[in-house]
């Protein structure tokens, strides 16, 4: 197991650092071990890890592989699928399906009440994605 962690914290510093072929490199091999280990949850985490860096270099259809990955796997935490949400939400703004990309919005902001961490910022992050999408609707509207 501490291998995999090993492997894990170089491919998350990776993935800071938004280098994704690096970061995939050290996410694979704690990936095989994970299996191995039968660590579902872990692979979620990886799995949204390497969808969120693809989100972040604009490489929006690997990121979207990757995101539905950890949602058909359901071994996330609600705060961790609270994340998703939004990142999904924001993913299908960037690829101009705005319905869906509302969708995920307010699954997001159902969750806001229940989830932990950070009320405030938790909610800025829906109000912001919000936001987006009510500009790409008014640009829509005017065009």
């Amino acid at each position: 197991m501490a291998i995999a962690h090993g492997n894990i914290l170089m491919g998350n510093g990776y993935a800071a650092q938004n280098l994704p072929d690096l970061m995939l490199s050290y996410y694979k091999r704690a990936e095989n071990i994970l299996l191995d280990l039968n660590r579902q949850d872990l692979i979620a985490s990886i799995n949204y890890n390497i969808g969120a860096t693809y989100f972040e270099s604009s490489e929006y259809e690997k990121a979207l592989f990757y995101l539905e990955k950890v949602e058909k796997q359901n071994t996330i935490d609600d705060y961790t699928r609270f994340l998703l949400y939004h990142k999904l939400g924001l993913l299908y703004l960037r690829l101009d399906n705005n319905d869906i990309a509302k969708e995920y919005i307010e699954r997001a902001k159902e969750m806001l009440n229940s989830v932990e961490g950070n009320y405030k910022i938790n909610s800025l992050m829906l109000e912001v994605a919000e936001l987006q999408l009510e500009k790409i609707i008014w640009i829509i509207l005017f065009i």
